[in-house]
């Protein structure tokens, strides 16, 4: 289930000087469901904060690299999720 809040106002915060992991980490801590979010934030700096929630769909995950992180819940074909983060 969606909540699109994550995305604009952590870039407010983001804005505001807080790095991808803290504005991440403020975020979450006002979702009364974070369990069932899957959100990343890559900030100015490179920086990459990932959350994947534990009753998340079992396809879901995620890969963090140098200054990007790739997501996964269904995909239209089967790629694995370590493929995909190859190329970018």
């Amino acid at each position: 289930m969606a909540l699109i809040d994550h995305g604009p106002l952590g870039i407010e915060l983001m804005e505001e000087g807080e790095s991808a992991e803290n504005a991440l980490r403020k975020r979450l801590s006002l979702d009364d469901a974070p369990e069932i979010r899957q959100v990343a934030m890559v900030d100015s700096a490179a920086g990459v904060a990932v959350h994947t929630g534990s009753q998340t769909i079992p396809e879901a995950g995620h890969i963090v690299g140098d200054g990007f992180s790739c997501q996964s819940v269904l995909l239209m074909f089967s790629l694995p999720l370590h493929v995909t983060s190859s190329i970018v």
